[in-house]
């Protein structure tokens, strides 16, 4: 069993989700979880075999877990497997009675939306949890299947599975990687990414049936899961996987973990994956499908068809590009309306809508982010109009009516690409003319400031 931690969630949940298992993971807690990859997709098999082999799986408890078939069948997957489950619960809802009872028994938490810092110090005082405080380890390759010698005679559909093929070695490893300054392609269990090195990855596709008459490979399909970044404190992997509807088993998978001592992005070299083969489709280069969707990319000899003949070898190389990004913020801030001026143009007296969005475009995250606003003279906010969306709340907060008073409110922290949005309404009650609202974000980095013109027509 690996010591890691499976997270089972809707993905509706994912922003709250993430938050949560974001920060166990800066904490030093090896997580497992299905971040953009889609249910009832291609890694079906995969996300199954990490829940079998996790030591703790931690589920998230919502309207949306207990509509989900597939959330469903994970819980029914870990009781059956009697896997130490710690439940959490985001807003309250509860299984039909039978199955209520089941995890009534079980030691849970409930997420309140102000005490994020609570619920983790609860988790984290759990043995379950802390049995998972260490290092990452990389999915093996899999399913444990039966492996050939190259000579041997093999009368079924079955990839990658010669365990001494005299160009590649043992094909179980069959995504592998050339690092900068190499001339081939190597299995490797982990690389350490360096700022602006570009690494080209080769997956192999290798039908080792020998009967024609058994050994046609149909619907195959590859994909690849490539982490949008990786933090020093988060051991990560690509992972690549290959199904055909007829082979066995199925589908199979083999990954790299990667690890580096600075946060970095990971961004696939546009025009990079290249197709080889022994048929038509030799030399083309391919779109990024095969990593961008769950479902994967079908392949083939004479056409992306899906279809594998016996023995065919085929094989798909890509390049990966590690770089930084400094810390940068995106905003943006609107009056919305339905008084038929053009935009930024109010009435005297009209009540209006401020909509503010912070969005953190950095490879860093941005703590206690803070805002308020300056009015100019004239403008009244109306109480209780002012609510928050952002991970933790994607259904809004409502916040006191404290964003015009000179400290305005804090909401947090946000990671890469996490974002929040504010909406408040208001009116001016005096003064026609320009005006100029000013906003303020602050954060343990600094302050930044936004002005925003307004038009107010009498």
């Amino acid at each position: 069993m690996n010591r890691y931690i499976f997270v089972s969630y809707s993905h509706q949940d994912q922003r709250i989700v993430s938050g949560i298992a974001d920060r166990l993971e800066r904490s030093g807690y090896s997580i497992w979880y299905d971040r953009d990859i889609q249910p009832g997709s291609l890694w079906d098999d995969t996300i199954k075999s990490k829940l079998k082999d996790s030591a703790v799986v931690l589920m998230f408890i919502s309207r949306n877990f207990v509509r989900s078939d597939y959330c469903r069948l994970e819980l029914k997957l870990a009781l059956e497997q009697k896997k130490t489950i710690v439940p959490l619960y985001l807003d309250g809802t509860k299984f039909e009675e039978e199955l209520q009872q089941q995890i009534d028994r079980i030691q849970n938490i409930t997420l309140s939306p102000t005490a994020y810092d609570e619920c983790l110090q609860r988790l984290q005082k759990l043995d379950s949890i802390q049995k998972c405080l260490g290092r990452f380890s990389a999915t093996p390759p899999g399913p444990d299947r039966e492996y050939y010698s190259n000579s041997s005679a093999v009368d079924r559909v079955t990839f990658n599975s010669i365990k001494d093929h005299p160009v590649y070695g043992d094909e179980k490893h069959f995504l592998r990687v050339k690092l900068p300054g190499s001339d081939t392609f190597s299995p490797s269990a982990s690389i350490k990414l360096r700022p602006g090195q570009t690494y080209e990855f080769e997956l192999l596709i290798h039908n080792n049936a020998t009967d024609a008459q058994k050994g046609g490979a149909g619907s195959t399909r590859i994909a690849v899961h490539l982490p949008e970044y990786v933090r020093p404190s988060r051991r990560n992997e690509i992972l690549a996987v290959l199904s055909s509807v007829n082979a066995s088993p199925a589908q199979i998978w083999s990954g790299i973990e990667i690890h580096s001592e600075k946060t970095l992005f990971l961004n696939f070299v546009n025009a990079s994956a290249v197709y080889h083969c022994s048929g038509a489709c030799d030399g083309l280069k391919l779109s990024t499908s095969f990593i961008e969707t769950d479902h994967g990319f079908y392949v083939g000899l004479d056409r992306f068809d899906g279809t594998v003949p016996t023995g065919a070898l085929c094989r798909v190389t890509f390049k990966v590009r590690a770089f930084e990004e400094s810390g940068e913020i995106g905003y943006t801030k609107t009056i919305l309306t339905n008084n038929g001026l053009p935009e930024g143009h109010v009435r005297l007296g009209e009540v209006f809508t401020v909509r503010t969005e912070f969005r953190n475009l950095g490879t860093f995250d941005f703590r206690n982010v803070g805002f308020w606003e300056t009015f100019p003279e004239g403008m009244e906010l109306i109480p209780g109009t002012t609510v928050l969306r952002n991970g933790a709340h994607p259904d809004g907060l409502k916040m006191k009516d404290i964003i015009h008073d000179g400290t305005g409110f804090s909401t947090g922290s946000y990671g890469p690409h996490a974002n929040a949005i504010i909406t408040y309404q208001a009116k001016f009650v005096s003064g026609a003319g320009k005006k100029a609202l000013v906003g303020h974000i602050v954060h343990e980095s600094g302050m930044s400031n936004y002005s925003l013109p307004i038009f107010v027509e009498p």
